[in-house]
């Protein structure tokens, strides 16, 4: 299950990273759309949300995780530092895409991955 949660973290990071305009955007403008638009973010936003928690409760379940973790505060916090890459990340030759991925991979599964037995 861990395996499943890198690759989503991949993802969403390969997303915010090489698409950042748009998902700066998306970000910044959530809060203030209405309506049908906004509805149709939520249904979004939530189901995504779904199955990052889904990933979280396999790995969980598995053992792979550190006891006493809150998982929605898990997803939350991983999911908001990559929200918040396209305000920060402008590419170069010392921070690259793969890069910051890697720190960001390094630093959840290091923090929620239960230790060795």
């Amino acid at each position: 299950p861990l395996d499943r949660i890198k690759a989503a973290i991949t993802a969403d990071a390969r997303m915010a990273l090489e698409v950042s305009d748009y998902s700066a955007a998306n970000t910044r403008i959530f809060p203030i759309i209405s309506g049908e638009m906004r509805k149709m973010h939520y249904i979004r936003h939530q189901k995504h949300g779904e199955l990052i928690n889904a990933l979280l409760e396999e790995a969980e379940a598995a053992g792979q995780l550190r006891p006493g973790l809150d998982l929605p505060t898990i997803r939350m916090l991983f999911l908001g530092a990559i929200a918040w890459t396209g305000e920060w990340y402008r590419p170069n030759r010392e921070r690259s895409p793969e890069s910051v991925i890697e720190q960001l991979l390094t630093m959840v599964l290091t923090g929620i991955q239960a230790p060795p037995k």
